[in-house]
């Protein structure tokens, strides 16, 4: 009977210094319920990271208090369009160059909304951020 060969142990798959990275958090759906609770939660919690937001509109109210942190940044832009719109390549690159974690929790969840503005944002939206991830070079989460 053959030896089964069991995959490497999680720890060897993380980078040695990956303590000393500066965690950079992508967060999709920050001006909503849970996105807001998560980012203000991360931001208590992991005093050392930046928290970029990818935001429809810089103008929410539910920004007001995420706003007030020297360590959040906002992207403008949305799941709807591929880019995000974040800005010219070079601002997606170095975005991408920096981003160690990704929580996405963004969706059009009214359920009187067309059926293309739910697949543009909850399937397509996913398969862009999906792509996008896979260009973050140090993500770990």
């Amino acid at each position: 009977m053959a030896a089964v060969r069991r995959p490497p142990a999680a720890s060897s798959l993380i980078p040695p210094d990956w303590r000393s990275m500066q965690e950079t958090i992508f967060i999709t759906g920050a001006t909503g319920l849970v996105g807001s609770n998560l980012a203000n939660r991360l931001l208590h919690r992991r005093p050392e990271a930046t928290v970029v937001l990818l935001v429809r509109n810089r103008s929410s109210t539910t920004l007001h208090s995420l706003r007030r942190s020297t360590r959040v940044q906002l992207v403008e832009g949305g799941l709807d369009h591929d880019g995000f719109h974040a800005g010219p390549s070079r601002d997606r690159k170095a975005l991408t160059d920096r981003v160690t974690e990704i929580y996405h929790v963004a969706a059009e969840t009214r359920f009187h909304a067309p059926w293309h503005e739910l697949e543009s944002i909850n399937i397509e939206g996913t398969r862009r951020l999906i792509a996008f991830a896979l260009e973050c070079s140090k993500l770990r989460r």
